[in-house]
């Protein structure tokens, strides 16, 4: 929840401003993100139809890696059609994570003795800070290095979370009885 609430609130301010300043109506710009809207919930859907079978902190990392790899794009070309394609393509694992992040969570609050009830304060709390922290960091960090040095500083952070889901997961299979 952290890393897809900063990543939303960077994206959410730098593509469309990306988007006006290349020349497109509000108008454009809201189909864009509409679109990529309906693509998150799809996929959203779709893994919680999946089940269990993707509540794993795998496919957290997986979706956190994917998002800041279909941002690579951005730093070579800020054109509108490469920053509709980022919208577009980051949506479906975004909404994965965000489907998976609360029953993973309660996964592990069970083992801590923690309840339902405070996982999902705690995520949203994660979500909403995280969020306000990343709006206010594009804002002003595309001011000092401009819209590719907020994506690459996504990138980064995307590639950080994926790790740290990855040592906590290697850390779950080790401590779990075979």
């Amino acid at each position: 929840m952290l890393i897809g609430g900063f990543a939303d609130g960077l994206v959410n301010l730098v593509a469309p401003a990306q988007l006006d300043a290349a020349g497109r109506s509000s108008a454009w710009i809201g189909v864009a993100l509409s679109t990529a809207a309906l693509l998150f919930i799809l996929s959203s859907a779709l893994a919680a139809r999946r089940g269990t079978a993707v509540v794993t902190l795998g496919v957290i990392a997986a979706c956190a890696g994917i998002n800041g790899l279909v941002t690579l794009p951005v730093l070579i070309s800020g054109a509108a059609g490469v920053v509709v394609v980022m919208l577009l393509l980051r949506a479906p694992p975004l909404g994965v994570m965000y489907t998976v992040a609360f029953p993973v969570g309660v996964r592990g609050a069970t083992r801590s003795g923690m309840g339902a009830g405070a996982v999902n304060g705690l995520l949203a709390f994660a979500w909403g800070g995280s969020n306000f922290v990343g709006s206010l960091s594009a804002g002003g960090l595309s001011q000092i290095a401009g819209h590719r040095g907020v994506y690459a500083v996504l990138i980064g952070c995307c590639v950080l979370a994926s790790a740290q889901v990855l040592v906590l997961r290697k850390r779950q299979l080790v401590s779990s009885p075979q």
